[in-house]
């Protein structure tokens, strides 16, 4: 309401107006204040609610998720295989021990295949030691499959078959494959004995399967029923360290193990699932 005085016109407030201005002053007051506190003389509220609105939301970033994610969505599954090649003397004396890794074949990967989706029984196993050597510590050993090396195979096994039909090869029924030490894990081992002086610089795993229909156990013994067969693990060993091919150092590959006739060759391949 207002009415005039001296011919001046006067405004009355009603309490509640008074108290809607007096809280407006109040709130600008506050906010240039803190407007001046962050940003110096000059600076208006605007200026205070671009820095608010640009404060970091609150919870988790996207790295903070991506580390608190479970490690086994974000890695495949790795197949490891450890070897292991003791070298004795006739007397039983150990000559050399040498332990280093292999790497899975394209055979391995379809064998895991075939098995795991049941189209497939696994069956039996060989281990060849010494591909490439011109220095084979095993004289006449030409496999079936063209390769030349200690053949070492299960017993009663179709590998096995092969060497007993086949008196120039010089193979060993020997390997056997040990249940799993824990539950990832499964052991192929065996002897070899050198006929002759020379070196063993690759190592490969052979594998057998068979039709689906056939049982586990009889799988490694039955010709007719074998649906494949092929490398499933192998290394390399490097006769000698290069700048190109360093072998025997740390973090290395071991190099080439020297054999001589006579001598036994205990080797053992450990496979692990991780």
């Amino acid at each position: 309401m207002s009415d005039r005085r001296n011919g001046k016109r006067i405004v009355h407030l009603a309490p509640k107006s008074m108290f809607g201005l007096a809280l407006v002053v109040l709130l600008g007051t506050a906010g240039v204040r803190h407007g001046l506190s962050q940003t110096g003389a000059g600076s208006n509220t605007k200026a205070s609610a671009a820095a608010a609105s640009s404060k970091p939301a609150t919870g988790p970033t996207a790295q903070q998720l991506n580390r608190q994610m479970p490690r086994g969505q974000q890695e495949g599954i790795k197949v490891h295989g450890h070897w292991v090649i003791e070298v004795r003397k006739p007397n039983g004396e150990l000559s050399s021990h040498t332990e280093f890794e292999n790497s899975l074949q394209n055979g391995g990967q379809a064998f895991l295949a075939a098995v795991l989706s049941g189209n497939q029984t696994p069956g039996g196993w060989q281990v060849i030691l010494d591909l490439n050597s011109t220095q084979k510590p095993c004289t006449n050993a030409l496999l079936t499959n063209g390769l030349a090396g200690c053949a070492l195979v299960e017993a009663g096994s179709i590998f096995a078959s092969s060497c007993a039909s086949n008196p120039g090869l010089q193979c060993f029924t020997t390997l056997t494959v040990s249940p799993p030490s824990q539950s990832n894990t499964f052991t192929l081992s065996g002897t070899a004995t050198a006929g002759a002086n020379g070196v063993i610089d690759s190592v490969l795993s052979n594998f057998q399967t068979c039709t689906p229909s056939t049982a586990t156990s009889a799988c490694p013994a039955t010709l007719s029923a074998i649906a494949s067969s092929g490398s499933f693990s192998a290394a390399t060993l490097p006769q000698t360290s290069t700048s190109a091919t360093p072998c025997g150092g740390s973090g290395q590959i071991s190099c080439a193990v020297p054999v001589n006739a006579g001598q036994t060759i205990n080797v053992s391949v450990t496979y692990s699932f991780q």
